[in-house]
């Protein structure tokens, strides 16, 4: 099986992890206290693992509308915080350039 994106292969661990756990269930089939306790914790582990992916997919998103956002604002000309930092108008476009600089 091949991975090809970052978001695969975050998936194909939360399946490893969640699958361990599956196994785990198993193991304790004569204590339902355990088994509780697992159940909860693979529910509590999916919950958030998905939560994790669709605040990176928003975030990814955010970014594609501002693409200055991937860059360290110290890399960032101060004068151009204003309109990057602050809520765009629906007009406002910002170019980002790469510029050589030897120093």
């Amino acid at each position: 099986m091949s991975i090809r994106s970052p978001l695969g292969a975050f998936g194909a661990m939360v399946v490893l992890i969640q699958g361990i756990a599956a196994g785990a269930l198993a193991t304790v089939h004569s204590q339902p206290t355990l088994q509780f306790i697992l159940v909860i914790i693979i529910s509590i582990v999916t919950v958030s693992f998905t939560g994790l992916i669709f605040w990176l997919i928003l975030h990814i998103v955010r970014t594609l509308k501002n693409p200055a956002l991937l860059f360290n604002p110290k890399d960032i000309d101060p004068t151009v915080h204003p309109l990057i930092y602050s809520p765009l108008e629906p007009q406002a476009k910002i170019e980002v350039r790469l510029e050589n600089k030897v120093n």
